[in-house]
């Protein structure tokens, strides 16, 4: 089916899945990475991401206005620099509201989305637009950090899967032993705020 692996899955209500990974064909079709799939696996044509990421997307999530998110190993999409998170339109193209500067310094694995628009991003990066974050942040919807979501030092490997919860809660699993200095093995239930 593909020409490389398939990391990430995500189920619609309308039974399409949206998948992202190391392919770049699809069904024979030229598929960057990012692609959609109706619910007979054939490929979806009205979302095609052109030359989409350079390198792996890792994980994918939808926003509630049908925008979608990826997450990963690129550090340009659509030959525009996004270092290893950006914003697609419901069509597939970069869309532009999610600035993120310098992005990140490693890659992201793992993206929750809250009620309200913010995006909690976990993976291998220590940095983001140049500041310490250790391996977990929380975005505005347009990028910019929410100061105020507090971890400390965060994580002390890396993350590789968030939830956020219906009561703001955020739970966070990984390959870490620490969480802002304390011992917490590999996971940890977060206070979202």
């Amino acid at each position: 089916m593909n020409t490389g692996g398939v990391w990430e899955l995500e189920l619609w209500a309308d039974g399409r899945v949206l998948i992202g990974g190391a392919f770049t064909q699809v069904e024979g079709l030229p598929r960057a990475r990012v692609a959609l799939l109706e619910s007979n696996g054939t490929v979806d044509v009205s979302f095609d991401p052109g030359e989409g990421p350079n390198d792996q997307v890792y994980v994918v999530k939808s926003e509630a206005d049908g925008n979608i998110l990826i997450g990963g190993r690129f550090t340009r999409v659509n030959g525009t620099g996004r270092n290893r998170l950006a914003r697609l339109t419901p069509t597939g193209l970069l869309e532009a509201s999610l600035v993120n500067g310098g992005g990140f310094n490693h890659y992201v694995h793992a993206l929750g989305l809250e009620a309200d628009g913010k995006i909690v991003v976990g993976g291998r990066f220590t940095t983001y637009n140049g500041q310490a974050h250790g391996r977990i942040v929380r975005l505005l919807p347009g990028g910019a950090v929410d100061p105020s979501f507090l971890v400390g030092t965060g994580a002390n490997e890396t993350v590789r899967t968030v939830l956020v919860q219906p009561d703001g809660h955020i739970v966070v699993g990984g390959e870490f032993t620490q969480f802002n200095g304390l011992a917490h093995y590999r996971l940890v239930c977060l206070y979202g705020g």
